[in-house]
């Protein structure tokens, strides 16, 4: 390989790794904990100094390796947001009694009178910013509704059912 064509390789290489640091210097916009921006600054002009004069011709150097090192001995600092998730809750809501009543056997084989409901669930969905004080701000974001639904509860006990009918038991 040429003297020129060595330099070409180790000048690409150079540009790919600026390319790289290019895009890490982005991560103020990604946001949470990352290296102080002044410590990972100079390690990567101790990078692009590495390669200008401690590489060899065919590229043998640990420059990218230093690069690395040197920026995980950074300080850490904030930036905002810290951290940001989205999380739900969900509510019976719309509860209707009526006045149906049967007899159904628990899961324990005790038989039960059991008054039929009709209900909703409304989901309603949020998100939640700590901050780099780890202060919460919580923003309500919406709520959606479940088709009706069918359920029963339990109102007395029975010696006994005449059958072996099971439903479903409400959640409230």
């Amino acid at each position: 390989m040429s003297k020129s064509t060595q330099m070409l390789t180790l000048r690409a290489i150079a540009f790919l790794a600026v390319l790289t640091l290019q895009f890490l210097s982005l991560r103020p916009l990604l946001a949470g904990v990352q290296p102080d921006p002044a410590c990972e600054q100079q390690c990567h002009d101790d990078y692009i100094f590495c390669l200008d004069y401690y590489c060899d011709p065919r590229g043998t150097c640990s420059c990218w390796t230093d690069y690395q090192n040197c920026v995980s001995y950074c300080p850490q600092i904030c930036t905002e947001p810290k951290n940001v998730r989205e999380y739900s809750t969900t509510t019976p809501v719309n509860i209707q009694m009526t006045s149906t009543t049967t007899c159904l056997k628990s899961l324990s084989g005790s038989s039960l009178v059991h008054n039929k409901f009709y209900y909703q669930y409304r989901t309603d969905k949020y998100r939640e910013t700590t901050h780099c004080d780890n202060t919460k701000t919580t923003e309500f974001l919406g709520s959606t509704y479940s088709g009706t639904l069918t359920c029963w509860k339990a109102l007395y006990p029975l010696q006994s059912c005449s059958s072996n009918n099971t439903a479903p038991t409400c959640p409230f």
